[in-house]
């Protein structure tokens, strides 16, 4: 799944205008900063990746031809120069000479346009520190210069990375993706260092896109870095499903033999993804899924049963993957709105989760937290796609969150009962035993 298109299906305006942001390093100037948005699955880092490629290519034919266009130039006047002297010329020009032999390194090198195209998952790289040595480290070749993962001052850390930078003579496009990790995790210092960059560079120039699937996420940083960065916002809309078949078409047909897969199976895997928020990535896992699903079963083409167990395997590892990476708070809070639902509660609320969560702290030895970060932890599942959380309004009453599993429970269960920090809590006596209306709405 780490294959990036030679093609962008149905991108061509995200890519046209992308490059245009760009554009100005293939003249040496500095990039525009870019703010790429949009739901997973929407060709965000595929667009990127495949611009930054489009990009080092063209500043590659570009510094060729200029080269040639010099050489011709000298070895031309060279030529007329010694006709003029009534020096016979002989043998052509000599194939060796290079524009440094020619012009002088120096002069060579002013010539020369360089562009450094750093892509960052943020989700892997979550740090200040982290992010500042990664870049700082892609200009080192020596591996015994580079910056060690810890042990030196954030201070430290960015004049080498300034010095990287201005020693490189050219533009450096650093690419942020899945940012929103680190504004949660690390806070914006990092992009407000970054933001200021040129501002101490002579000899470079350096550009910055930031990548996340939360359109609200820079509301986490403070409005002078906001101001800094200047941000030029693209947005990238789901694909609908004839976008998607005509993706998993262009795809199938590289990854299958003939007569593997057929239109039905196409546009059966592009449906599913477009009822689920038009996420191709979802739709070619899918597809591929199915096909390990045919060929596991011996069969030597993949059918409609294939793609439906393929899904249901693929909803399956979604949500134990996500219950596994959660927080231990988090675990907890799911873990008490799963014991309510499987003892039959018919209204699961903000309040009674938390009194179960309070109890399942407290077998567990650790401090619960406020009744406030147990509702944001409502709120966040529910964003997961694990729970539904839906308001009801009782009128003078007041509101409530009404709660309930949307994921399945067995998987949940199944993911827990792996998991050793939560495992031995799962038969614990957690829910309160006189159900209270909650009132208000937190």
């Amino acid at each position: 799944m780490g294959y990036t298109p030679k093609i962008l299906l149905h991108r061509n305006e995200e890519t046209n205008r992308l490059a245009m942001a760009l554009s100005d390093a293939l003249g040496g100037q500095t990039p525009s900063n870019v703010f790429i948005c949009g739901k997973p699955g929407t060709g965000k880092t595929a667009t990127s990746k495949f611009i930054g490629e489009q990009l080092l290519k063209k500043i590659k034919e570009i510094n060729s031809s200029y080269k040639r266009m010099v050489l011709n130039n000298f070895f031309e006047e060279l030529t007329e120069d010694l006709a003029d002297q009534n020096v016979p010329v002989s043998g052509g020009r000599n194939k060796i000479l290079g524009v440094k032999d020619v012009l002088g390194e120096e002069v060579a090198a002013e010539i020369e346009r360089n562009v450094k195209y750093i892509y960052i998952n943020c989700k892997h790289v979550d740090t200040k520190y982290r992010i500042l040595t990664n870049i700082a480290n892609t200009f080192i070749t020596d591996w015994k210069e580079r910056l060690p993962f810890t042990g030196l001052t954030t201070d430290m850390v960015v004049i080498k990375l300034l010095k990287c930078i201005e020693n490189y003579h050219g533009v450096v496009i650093i690419v942020l993706d899945e940012v929103d990790n680190l504004l949660k995790k690390s806070g914006d210092d990092v992009l407000h260092i970054l933001s200021r960059l040129n501002e101490d560079l002579k000899n470079s120039t350096t550009g910055l896109i930031c990548i996340s699937n939360d359109a609200n996420v820079f509301n986490l940083i403070d409005a002078r870095v906001n101001s800094s960065l200047s941000l030029d916002i693209m947005v990238f809309k789901p694909y609908n499903a004839v976008q998607l078949r005509d993706i998993l078409k262009h795809r199938a047909e590289k990854a299958f033999n003939d007569g593997v897969h057929s239109q039905s199976i196409i546009n059966l895997c592009a449906a599913y993804a477009a009822r689920d928020n038009g996420d191709a990535r979802r739709a070619l896992s899918l597809l591929m899924v199915s096909g390990e699903v045919a060929e596991r079963s011996g069969a030597d083409r993949i059918v409609e049963e294939h793609t439906k167990l393929a899904l249901e395997k693929i909803e399956t590892d979604s949500v134990s993957e996500v219950v596994r990476t959660l927080p231990i708070h988090l675990k907890i809070a799911l873990l008490a709105i799963q014991v309510q639902h499987e003892q039959g509660r018919t209204k699961i609320t903000t309040g009674s989760v938390y009194e179960s969560y309070v109890q399942l702290c407290r077998t567990r030895g650790i401090s619960a937290l406020t009744k406030r970060r147990v509702s944001d932890f409502i709120s966040e599942l529910s964003t997961l796609g694990i729970i539904d959380a839906n308001v009801i309004s009782y009128g003078r009453e007041g509101r409530t969150r009404i709660i309930r599993l949307a994921a399945c429970d067995s998987t949940i269960s199944d993911t827990f009962a792996r998991d050793d920090e939560i495992k031995d809590l799962m038969f614990q006596e957690t829910y309160p035993s006189v159900p209270r209306m909650q009132t208000r709405l937190i």
